[in-house]
């Protein structure tokens, strides 16, 4: 009785067609690389300029040079306007020099790019606390709770 499992020739097929799959595979797993790497670096190429703004402007914030922060952050937005973090930051020094529909802006910008972020809507209910909104705060404050209710540090 012929069984085609015995036949070496049938072996051999196997064997090559697994041979060829593997070097298909090894092909494609090399250009799937070689393209991520190429994306990485366009990507970097293009957010660079911005980090580095970013970080600048952070700096600045910090040393509590505030508009030097804002011109950085604003420079940092130009260069790459998905930065949700340097309108968050962009945002806080707005605020912190009382120009409130400016820091508005960026606290909505930042909400719409990075919605489960907790700082825009924290911000936002500050401002409209100090403008006498209660019924704003109230709902930017309700939402920070629902995406973040084990946050309590936001709150104090």
């Amino acid at each position: 009785m012929f069984r085609a499992h015995d036949s070496a020739g049938l072996r051999v097929l196997i064997a090559v067609a697994l041979l060829l799959g593997s070097m298909a595979s090894w092909r494609q797993d090399r250009l799937l690389a070689v393209m991520g790497l190429a994306g990485a670096a366009a990507i970097s190429a293009f957010t660079r300029p911005a980090i580095l703004a970013y970080n600048r402007g952070r700096e600045r914030w910090l040393n509590r040079d505030l508009p030097g922060a804002i011109e950085q952050l604003s420079l940092a937005l130009q260069r790459d306007p998905c930065l949700a973090n340097a309108y968050i930051l962009r945002g806080e020094a707005y605020f912190a020099l009382g120009q409130v529909p400016q820091a508005l802006e960026d606290f909505g910008q930042a909400t719409r790019l990075a919605p489960r972020r907790p700082e825009p809507y924290f911000y936002r209910g500050l401002i409209r606390q100090s403008l006498g909104d209660l019924q704003g705060a109230t709902a930017e404050f309700a939402e920070l709770v629902r995406l973040h209710p084990n946050v309590p540090h936001h709150l104090s």
